[in-house]
C-alpha cells in the first residue's frame, strides 16, 4: 500500500494494488477526510499500466503538498 497524507488539511490518499484470477490488476484508491472516505477500483489489463497510474498520481499528490508516508 502506497500512503499519501497531508496534514495541513488532513487529508489522506492511499493506493493499493491487487490481482485477480484473471491476471487483471486493479488499482484501489482510499481517499477521504476527516469526515469523509471514497474508495475508486481502477482495473488494468498488465502490471506496467498500473505501475504508469501510480507515478501519475504520485506526482500530482507531491504537488498538491501530501507527503509519502512509509
Amino acid at each position: 500500500m502506497i500512503k499519501f497524507e497531508n496534514t495541513q488539511n488532513g487529508r489522506y490518499y492511499y493506493l493499493e494494488i491487487t490481482e485477480d484470477l484473471l491476471n487483471d490488476h486493479t488499482l484501489i484508491i482510499h481517499r477521504g477526510g476527516n469526515n469523509y472516505h471514497t474508495r475508486q477500483r481502477r482495473i488494468f489489463n498488465n502490471k506496467d499500466s498500473v505501475l504508469a497510474e501510480i507515478q501519475r498520481i504520485s506526482k500530482i499528490r507531491e504537488q498538491r503538498g501530501y507527503r509519502l508516508i512509509l
